[in-house]
């Protein structure tokens, strides 16, 4: 019997990050998981069309949803979609393109959820922030992938019953695999950062570079590179170089760094660069045969624990340390000072206690049933939706929206202190 459609708008980062990515296809087994009866296809809003997946059959670009020229393309979307999900990653943050999914939902009475979301409103602005306040209440519900998510999401007085905390999506990716009984090799994933305090400066680079040179040498062993993410490019498509304080958008790019690591090695024969933007599938595959990875990318130190692979991770940010807590090996993180002197990593690295793998294995699988219950509470979402259908009154209420939301959009690029005062006022009264 043929399985009968289910069709899915969803919003969602670039996949041109392999964290990202794998983010991605967590979701799509989650969502899966929870129509096991149905054949589910996608349109993707998205800032790039990177989807591999058949099932993906349509691709809206997600930042240019909001103009009038897109508006007749995604009415149609939302007339065809069964169930709206923004996620994962970050995406509470003040990026309005997310949130003005939510009134069309409601309009065309379709489920819409957050699954696997991250939440920080630090920068927003008052247009922004009040954007956020009105807009996220609509939700059926947002599942969050920690405690801090939740206050956020909770700050802009959004109920608590629309919240829940799971787990990292990306742990619902977890099997239970042989470890390989040969390893041999040393990762290395790194990123750019924004923060002055814990910044991945060149002279710790170049510190870096010396420990796992020496490293290998005693392991005797390769040196494998994964940046997660490609070089950026300019309007001709020229590749942007990063300054020597690696910050985070001049440009944002993995593979930069790592051109830059690799500079700083002297046996480049020994030097493995993988490609960025492989599939999270392959990285696991790899990540299986090394000895251990250093990393600063949460979802490498994720993907190689659902390798099996050791890990230490390098703590540029707060959910570092959180996650690695999650994953009960707290004890695997090192300050991204230790990369002040190479007498200092080699300290603090000695000292690190041995992984303790069935720990691990416990946590991971742990962590995979919770993040596997985002399907049960989306399954039980999509049971108790209305039966909508698209009517006349959906589209006499979406085009006055989309132009009120145009003009809001407007506005808060604009940026126009006049406007802005004015709208403090009337919202004070």
């Amino acid at each position: 019997m043929e399985k009968k459609n289910f069709h899915v708008l969803h919003a969602h980062a670039s996949r041109e990050n392999v964290g990202d990515d794998a983010i991605v296809i967590a979701i799509q087994k989650i969502l899966q998981r929870a129509n096991p009866d149905q054949s589910l296809s996608y349109t993707t809003l998205c800032s790039d069309n990177r989807s591999r997946e058949k099932f993906v059959t349509n691709y809206m670009h997600l930042y240019t949803v909001h103009s009038p020229s897109k508006w007749i393309n995604l009415l149609q979307e939302y007339k065809n979609a069964d169930l709206v999900v923004i996620g994962g990653g970050e995406l509470i943050c003040g990026a309005l393109e997310y949130l003005m999914l939510l009134p069309l939902a409601k309009i065309f009475r379709i489920p819409i959820v957050f699954l696997g979301v991250g939440a920080d409103r630090h920068g927003m602005s008052f247009l922004t922030e009040n954007y956020t306040r009105h807009t996220l209440k609509l939700a059926d519900k947002i599942l969050v992938r920690d405690n801090s998510a939740y206050e956020v999401i909770k700050s802009f007085n959004t109920p608590s019953e629309k919240i829940n905390v799971t787990a990292d999506v990306v742990f619902a990716l977890y099997k239970d695999r042989p470890i390989e009984p040969t390893k041999s090799g040393i990762g290395v994933c790194l990123r750019s950062t924004q923060r002055d305090d814990r910044a991945l400066t060149r002279e710790r680079l170049e510190v870096l570079a010396q420990y796992i040179t020496k490293q290998s040498e005693e392991l005797n062993c390769d040196i494998h590179l994964f940046p997660f993410i490609p070089y950026a490019t300019d309007a001709s498509g020229s590749k942007l170089e990063i300054d020597d304080e690696f910050k985070f958008g001049l440009p944002y790019s993995d593979q930069a760094i790592m051109d830059k690591l690799y500079e700083l090695l002297p046996n480049k024969e020994r030097v493995v660069m993988n490609a960025p933007l492989e599939h999270p599938e392959e990285i696991i595959e790899k990540l299986a045969q090394l000895n251990y990875i250093i990393s600063m990318r949460l979802h490498a130190l994720i993907l190689s624990g659902l390798a099996g692979t050791q890990f230490i991770a390098v703590n540029y940010a707060d959910k570092i340390a959180r996650v690695m807590t999650e994953l009960g090996v707290g004890d695997q993180v090192i300050p991204i000072s230790a990369l002040d002197s190479l007498e200092k990593v080699e300290t603090t690295i000695s000292k690190l206690p041995t992984l303790n793998s069935e720990k691990l294995k416990s946590s991971l699988s742990s962590l995979n049933s919770e993040a596997l219950k985002n399907a049960d509470i989306i399954k039980d979402i999509i049971k108790n939706a209305p039966r909508k259908r698209a009517t006349i009154a959906s589209y006499a209420l979406a085009i006055p929206f989309l132009l009120i939301n145009s003009l809001y959009f407007w506005l808060v690029n604009s940026k126009n202190p006049i406007l802005i005062k004015l709208i403090r006022l009337l919202k004070r009264k």
